[in-house]
């Protein structure tokens, strides 16, 4: 099992233990640009809650759906992975603390599909499947958040996920693929069929 499956499966628990937080005021901003040739880059920064997504090494993953992937590009002590197929998921590796409110994180990948279409569904196993942060959450001052101690649980750290909505790159259509297939094909026939033709002409 690799670390951002470990990853999800202790999240997965500790929420059933404690609380889930899939923030009614989001915690996180997401902005997506893309530059028209298949590049398309994440600004990570903070939301308007007054809670912090954070975590240490290990402790903070980044998920983000895509089609087409060819290869990312990580910002400084960021590891990224395929942890699915057409899901790439960045890992925080660095030493120290990483705050979305005190350091920034820019993410970026290339795809095959240069086509910016919107991945805003939260619907299991949906084509165009939102992101998801996974990760601690901390008080403006850099502090763990604690939850309130109950019969069950004493005050300990919370964790959590988010999901956002962002821009990334199209599932090509099937129709567009076969189309442009055939006109490679039938470009190729032609042309040899001209070099054919020339070679007999002139012998």
């Amino acid at each position: 099992m690799n670390l951002t499956m470990k990853r999800l499966a202790r999240t997965g628990l500790f929420l059933a233990m404690v609380m889930a937080v899939p923030c009614a005021a989001a915690m996180l901003s997401v902005h997506s640009a893309t530059d028209s040739n298949g590049v398309f880059t994440y600004s990570i920064t903070r939301g308007a809650d007054d809670a912090l997504w954070g975590g240490g090494s290990g402790a903070l993953t980044i998920i983000i759906p895509s089609f087409g992937v060819l290869t990312t590009y990580d910002p400084p002590g960021w590891t990224s992975s395929m942890a699915a197929p057409d899901v790439v998921a960045w890992n925080y590796a660095s030493t120290g603390t990483w705050l979305v409110s005190t350091m920034a994180a820019t993410l970026s990948l290339q795809s095959a599909s240069a086509v910016p279409v919107e991945y805003d569904s939260i619907a299991p196993g949906a084509e165009y499947g939102q992101g998801t942060l996974l990760g601690d959450v901390y008080t403006t001052n850099g502090a763990f958040y604690q939850s309130g101690s109950t019969s069950e649980v004493c005050s300990v750290n919370v964790a959590g996920y988010e999901r956002f909505a962002f821009i990334g790159p199209a599932l090509p259509e099937p129709f567009g693929c076969a189309a442009l297939a055939m006109a490679v094909l039938l470009t190729s026939k032609r042309a040899r069929g001209g070099l054919r033709a020339l070679h007999r002409r002139h012998p």
